[in-house]
C-alpha cells in the first residue's frame, strides 16, 4: 500500500491527488494522510474530492504510524494544534536520525532521479510506503493525459448560475493572488506583470475580456486596474474554493499568479488553443501552450 500525505489548500491538494493517480499505475492501494486537517483548518479544510470526481480511502493510524516519521493528529481545535506543533519540533530534531526507509520525501525523489524511482516503485508496490511532500511538477501530470481530473456534476449544477450573462469564449481570466503572500517574498506578480499579459492577449484576440479573480478584489482593482474591458469577478466569500478554479476554468485563456491556485484553473482550461500566461517564477511548471513573462 501506497500513502500520500495531504497538506495545504486547494491548489495542493489536487497536486497531491495527481501523485497518487500516478501510483495507482503501480499498484492498486493508494491511501491518502488527511490526518493534518482533523486538527487545523487550512484555507477552506480538505474539499478537494467533495469538488471533484475522484476519492482515496483515508490510511489508519496504524499504517501511518508504522511507516512514516510522523504521527497523526486526530483531534482538533487548540489541543490538536499543540500537539501537531510539538510533533513538528520532534521531527525537526530526530528526523535524521531516525529515519525510516518507508518514509519517502519528495527530495529524496528529487535526488533519485525518474528512473530510480520508478524502479522503485515496481518492486515495493507490495510493501507500504509512505510519500511526504507536494510534489509541484509537470512530471506526474503529463503523464495522466486529460481525462483524470473532472469537476463533480453536482458541483456544476450548483454553481451554474454563476456563469449567467458570462461569453468564456471572449474571456481571460486573471488571477491576483494577496492574502497569505502579502508582504512576503511570494508576492512577485505586481501591475507591471499584468499589464504585459494583458497586453499580449489584446495582441492575439480580437474583442476579449478579462475576468479577474481574488482573494482581495479591491487590491486586484488598483494592481490591474479598471477598464471597459475588466470585469471583476467579487464571488461570495462564503463559497467553496472550488468555485473560482471552475470559472478560470472555463475561460478562453489565462493570466495566472504564482499560485497553485491559479495555475489549476488553467490547467483545467480545455480549450485547445488557449493561451495560459505565467510569470517567471513559474518556470518549471510550463506547459503546453504556456507563455512566461
Amino acid at each position: 500500500m501506497y500513502i500520500v500525505r495531504l497538506r495545504g489548500g486547494l491548489g495542493n491538494q489536487l497536486f497531491e491527488y495527481a501523485f497518487c493517480c500516478y501510483l495507482s499505475r503501480f499498484t492498486d492501494s493508494v491511501s491518502v494522510d488527511d490526518s493534518e486537517y482533523k486538527c487545523f483548518k487550512c484555507h477552506d479544510g480538505l474539499e478537494v474530492d467533495s469538488i471533484f470526481d475522484i476519492h482515496y480511502p483515508s490510511a489508519g493510524f496504524g499504517d501511518i504510524i508504522r511507516c512514516s516519521n510522523s504521527i497523526p493528529i486526530s483531534v482538533g481545535g487548540k489541543p490538536g494544534i499543540a500537539l501537531f506543533e510539538l510533533e513538528r519540533i520532534r521531527k525537526r530534531w530526530s528526523i535524521r536520525l531516525h529515519q525510516k526507509r518507508t518514509h519517502i520525501r519528495e527530495d529524496d525523489v528529487e535526488e533519485m532521479g525518474d528512473m530510480a524511482f520508478t524502479q522503485l516503485l515496481k518492486n515495493n508496490k507490495d510493501k507500504t510506503l509512505y510519500f511526504d511532500g507536494y510534489w509541484f511538477t509537470t512530471q506526474y501530470l503529463d503523464r495522466l493525459g486529460d481525462d483524470w481530473l473532472r469537476f463533480r456534476s453536482d458541483f456544476i449544477e450548483k454553481h451554474l448560475k454563476y456563469t449567467d450573462g458570462l461569453d468564456f469564449e471572449r474571456l481571460c481570466s486573471i488571477h491576483v493572488r494577496k492574502g497569505d503572500y502579502s508582504g512576503t517574498g511570494l508576492d512577485v506578480c505586481d501591475g507591471a506583470y499584468y499589464q504585459r499579459a494583458m497586453d499580449h492577449i489584446r495582441g492575439i484576440r480580437s474583442e476579449v475580456k478579462f475576468a479577474v479573480f481574488s482573494d482581495e478584489i479591491d487590491k486586484a482593482r488598483s494592481i490591474v486596474g479598471e477598464g471597459t474591458d475588466t470585469i471583476f469577478m467579487d464571488t461570495p466569500k462564503g463559497e467553496t474554493a472550488g468555485l473560482d478554479i471552475w470559472l478560470m476554468s472555463l475561460c478562453h485563456d489565462n493570466i495566472i499568479a504564482n499560485s497553485t491556485y491559479s495555475y489549476w484553473g488553467s490547467r483545467l482550461n480545455r480549450h485547445a488553443d488557449k493561451c495560459v500566461i505565467m510569470p517567471a517564477q513559474y518556470e518549471k511548471m510550463r506547459y503546453g501552450n504556456s507563455i512566461v513573462l
